[in-house]
């Protein structure tokens, strides 16, 4: 993954909850990307921690929709947890 999850749990301990989405073609897994929210006093906050495509898929704008799945997902939680 870019950035490596791993050497990020080696210097950073978790915030907050973790998100993740997946882009699947037929039936195979091809990219994901993985990001943390939390909050810091009333404001949320929320970081892509780190996001991966098969180098086959790259050309496609299969990134750029995960990034968008997984900001919306958050942007839910978020909305729900303030009602």
């Amino acid at each position: 993954t870019h950035p490596s999850l791993q050497k990020r749990w080696q210097t950073h301990s978790q915030r907050g909850e973790l998100f993740g989405v997946s882009a699947s073609i037929e039936g195979e897994m091809v990219g994901f990307a993985v990001a943390e929210c939390w909050q810091e006093g009333e404001q949320p906050c929320f970081e892509l921690l780190s996001s991966y495509v098969l180098s086959a898929y790259r050309h496609q704008p299969i990134e750029r929709q995960l990034h968008q799945h997984l900001q919306q997902a958050t942007n839910d939680v978020v909305q729900r947890v303030k009602s």
